[in-house]
C-alpha cells in the first residue's frame, strides 16, 4: 500500500479514506467495463449530499482564497476545540474539507495515509 500525504489526496482515494472513517463499505470494487475502475457508494469529495453533512457535523470552516487564480479553498476543522485547528487546502471546498476532516480524525499525528495500491495506481493513471 502506498503511503500518501493527506494534502495530495483527491477524488476516489480521498473518498475511500473518508468512507473508512465514516464506517461505510470501503471495499474496492472493480467494474467490468473499462476494467480497473473503482466505485464507492458515497463521493464525499465531489457531492455535497455526502460531504456537506460532515462539514456541518464537524463544524468545518471554509474560506475561498481568491488572491491567486484559480481559487484555492482552505478548510479548518477542530477550530472550536481547545486543541489546535487542523488546516488543509484544496481545489474545491469539498476536497479541502474532507482533507481537513481526515487530519482532524487522526488528530494530526500523521499527515499520511495508506491507500490500496490498486486504487492509487488506477487513479494516478486517470489523473
Amino acid at each position: 500500500m502506498p503511503i500518501v500525504s493527506i494534502s495530495e489526496l483527491k477524488g476516489q482515494p480521498l473518498d475511500w479514506a473518508v468512507e473508512l472513517l465514516e464506517g461505510g463499505n470501503a471495499n474496492i470494487v472493480a467494474r467490468a467495463e473499462g476494467g480497473g475502475y473503482f466505485s464507492f457508494a458515497r463521493s464525499f469529495s465531489s457531492d455535497w449530499a455526502f460531504g456537506g453533512p460532515i462539514i456541518q457535523r464537524e463544524e468545518i470552516t471554509l474560506n475561498a482564497m481568491k488572491s491567486h487564480p484559480p481559487t484555492i479553498w482552505r478548510a479548518i476543522a477542530g477550530e472550536g476545540n481547545s486543541n489546535q485547528p487542523y488546516i488543509e487546502y484544496g481545489e474545491t471546498a469539498l476536497e479541502a474539507a474532507m482533507r481537513a476532516y481526515l487530519l482532524q480524525r487522526i488528530k494530526g499525528t500523521e499527515e499520511t495515509v495508506y491507500i490500496p495500491k490498486e486504487l492509487w495506481d488506477t487513479y494516478q493513471q486517470r489523473d
